[in-house]
């Protein structure tokens, strides 16, 4: 149908186990000249607060789209140019230590989430999220309050327990919650001591 592909890489240098990252046009070379490429080093190199992303396009559309961004957001420093460029170029070994220990922190906070009642998730292949489903606590209650969704999971979660996590909904995955394990191995443990017993305080009809 000639419709044009924006392709998101942010998450392509971290992926674990046997899974590898293949880019769309390796796998269809003739969708090439209407594919958008994007990426940037806020995820793999940490560096969130640059500011700094990228896109490959055709020749021809390439000016058009920096001549949009360049009003829309004016242009990014170029001392982060610069570092972002240091980044891309030399920071390969650095950026896999980090994807192992995302990989080892996975590991940690699924394991203990595999000892919760009333969630199921597919253990993540990718960048350092967990989807939860929580559905079985959708409709119970949490000393008194009445879980009608995603949201009111996670907003008596935060006030319950201190965790913050992220409705499903707003990812278009209602009934799940995300959570992030790029944090310490220590502060992991014990969210998910206090996850395991907001879940275990629910009642369910």
């Amino acid at each position: 149908h000639d419709l044009w592909i924006i392709f998101d890489e942010i998450y392509e240098r971290l992926v674990y186990g046997t899974t590898t990252h293949r880019n769309i046009v390796s796998l269809a070379p003739e969708v090439m000249d209407r594919t958008i490429q994007i990426n940037g080093v806020s995820k793999a190199f940490a560096m969130t607060g640059w500011r700094i992303g990228y896109a490959l396009a055709p020749g021809w559309l390439a000016p058009k789209i920096g001549a949009i961004q360049g009003h829309l957001t004016s242009n990014a420093c170029s001392i982060a140019q610069w570092a972002s460029l240091g980044a891309l170029r030399e920071a390969g070994q650095d950026v896999e230590r980090m994807r192992e220990e995302f990989s080892r922190r996975r590991d940690i906070m699924t394991g203990l989430l595999r000892e919760m009642p009333l969630i199921s998730f597919e253990e993540p292949r990718g960048a350092f999220y967990v989807f939860v489903n929580v559905q079985k606590a959708i409709g119970g209650t949490s000393e008194g309050k009445l879980l009608e969704d995603d949201g009111m999971f996670c907003e008596a979660l935060l006030e319950r327990e201190l965790v913050a996590a992220v409705p499903g909904t707003a990812f278009l995955a209602p009934g799940y919650i995300r959570l992030s394990y790029a944090n310490s191995e220590e502060e992991i443990r014990e969210g998910m001591s206090r996850l395991k017993r907001f879940l275990q305080r629910i009642e369910t009809k």
